[in-house]
């Protein structure tokens, strides 16, 4: 099961919460991770405009059984924008934020808060 929502008034931020086995979960965590790492430089085109990205891995809170963060970089013709995403897996669920850093930082610990393990 995923969903995702943006916190109300803070729209510079997206959710996702993600449900499955650990073993499926750690995979998804996995790619994510390896696909960044393959490729920290990147294109995004925006319409006709294309826009360079640039990921660095980030340390994240020892928070649940496995986490993953990263910053990325967007420089384009309407200037630079940064982006936090980190991802963490507790038990069967994960969640996922992305936004603005300040925005991911302040609500990582609700977010996480999401995941119950009865």
């Amino acid at each position: 099961m995923k969903t995702g929502f943006a916190y109300a008034g803070e729209a510079g931020m997206r959710e996702e919460l993600d449900s499955d086995s650990p073993t499926a979960l750690s995979a998804q965590l996995h790619t994510l991770c390896d696909a960044y790492a393959a490729c920290p430089s990147f294109t995004i085109t925006s319409g006709s405009s294309p826009i360079g990205a640039k990921a660095v891995k980030i340390t994240v809170p020892e928070l649940g059984d496995e986490r993953y963060g990263v910053t990325v970089t967007m420089s384009g013709p309407g200037g630079t924008m940064i982006m936090k995403q980190i991802a963490i897996r507790k038990g069967n669920v994960s969640v996922l934020l992305m936004g603005s850093p300040g925005l991911v930082d302040h609500h990582i610990e609700k977010a996480l808060s999401k995941i119950t393990t009865d």
